[in-house]
């Protein structure tokens, strides 16, 4: 394929991008691949009557990174692209900068569509990235989850994230900038050999000579990937039989149903709620979930930021306190909390977190015992409940206030205050 031969519109077809969105966002790195995925979406979304919004993160990993932030931007002012520089502020690691760097910029953008009321964000990986990612994946031991590569089409943190470009060689990709006289940046941390991706990359070659270029890799990618989506709809046949949410915030699991799955169905219902409950972009370690699969009836346990008991025949995996969300006010309107729950917009004196101790006592006081009996205490802490601030006294320009709760929506208790509940959709 060559840059002739790019049907975007079927490249955004294929992802599932929905032409009656109003608007779209992009990752815009300053690279190749990310500067040509600028100009077929500029071009797409002209077409479209669509509004496109370039996102460049600004690390402040090295001293000319807020410059090429700015040439990047004044590149797309020149084809009258709106465009947002996100700085990432503050203390930076010491270890692990690639994958910290990686989960900031995803926090940065996503947070900057959900400020812009964007629902789609759109990055330009390409066909080499698909295959290093795969490289970078076996060698890390994972399973058929995660060599079937870079999903085209994804969430994070309720944002959706495309990559139409993952059939496009990086060479095509320049190849259209260069077609449209348009620069771009070389990064030279894509030269650091200190990093995996790079070193991968450099050894590529020798695949190459052997017989396996990079389009066969994808081939072999995109047939693990087809064997993964049987699996995953195996998956979810089963947990609609066997797994229930409920309006406490919580998953139970059939116990006997669970036992009669095939362990790779297990191992897939326990990393699906996991990864739902914790909003990790990657599951929980393969080993930690086997580990965790061969404890269950045995003792509790606790995994990515939950619990997991026995209780009533059942499988009961609840958020574990001390990492479930603080108070969040809810002066917004489609807030998350805890990744469990949307609330509405109620004003800036209202707030919801979880019962704990002194909430659960609440509780026993205003409905008693019988109304939530059947609930393990532990599980009871992490239920909501929605706070209201009052002013109790002030002094000068201090304000003092005391809160109190006015909605336990799980229990129909107080104020009716409607809150959806995220989990397993």
């Amino acid at each position: 394929m060559n840059k002739t031969e790019i049907n975007f519109d079927a490249l955004m077809s294929d992802v599932g991008f929905c032409e009656s969105k109003t608007s779209i966002a992009l990752a815009l790195s300053g690279g190749g691949d990310s500067m040509a995925l600028a100009l077929l979406l500029n071009e797409f979304c002209s077409k479209k009557s669509i509004k496109l919004v370039a996102l460049i993160v600004n690390h402040n990993l090295r001293d000319d990174s807020r410059s090429e932030a700015e040439w990047v931007k004044s590149q797309m002012d020149n084809i009258g692209v709106e465009c947002h520089i996100l700085d990432w502020v503050g203390d930076k690691p010491d270890t692990g900068i690639q994958e910290n760097a990686r989960n900031k910029r995803y926090q940065l953008l996503t947070e900057k569509c959900h400020e812009l009321g964007i629902e789609t964000l759109a990055f330009g990986h390409n066909l080499e990235d698909q295959n290093e990612t795969f490289w970078i994946r076996l060698i890390s031991g994972s399973g058929i989850d995660g060599l079937s590569g870079m999903a085209s089409s994804s969430k994070r943190n309720d944002i959706k994230i495309i990559r139409p470009l993952l059939p496009i060689s990086r060479e095509e990709l320049r190849e259209i900038c260069k077609s449209h006289k348009q620069t771009w940046i070389d990064d030279p941390s894509n030269q650091n050999e200190n990093f995996t991706r790079v070193n991968i990359r450099k050894n590529l070659k020798f695949f190459e000579e052997a017989g396996l270029s990079q389009n066969r890799l994808n081939d072999i990618i995109a047939k693990i990937s087809q064997a993964n989506d049987a699996l995953k709809n195996i998956t979810d046949k089963v947990i609609a039989k066997i797994v229930r949410s409920n309006p406490y915030g919580y998953v139970t699991i059939d116990l006997d149903g669970f036992y009669n799955c095939e362990d790779e169905i297990k191992f897939r219902i326990l990393s699906n709620i996991l990864q739902n409950f914790s909003n990790n972009k990657y599951p929980a370690r393969s080993a930690n979930i086997n580990e965790l699969i061969s404890n269950i009836g045995k003792k509790g346990s606790t995994l990515s930021g939950c619990e997991i008991i026995i209780h009533d025949d059942k499988i009961c995996i609840f958020r574990e306190l001390l990492k479930i969300e603080g108070k969040l006010y809810l002066n917004r309107n489609n807030l998350s909390w805890d990744n469990r729950f949307i609330v509405p917009n109620l004003g800036k004196d209202y707030y919801i977190k979880a019962l704990g101790e002194d909430g659960v006592r609440f509780l026993k006081d205003n409905i008693g015992s019988k109304g939530y009996k059947n609930i393990p205490y532990k599980i009871l802490k992490t239920v909501p409940a929605i706070y209201k601030e009052v002013v109790i006294s002030s002094n000068s320009n201090l304000l003092y206030k005391e809160s109190e709760i006015i909605s336990i929506p799980a229990f129909n208790f107080g104020k009716t205050i409607e809150i959806v509940n995220k989990i397993l959709g």
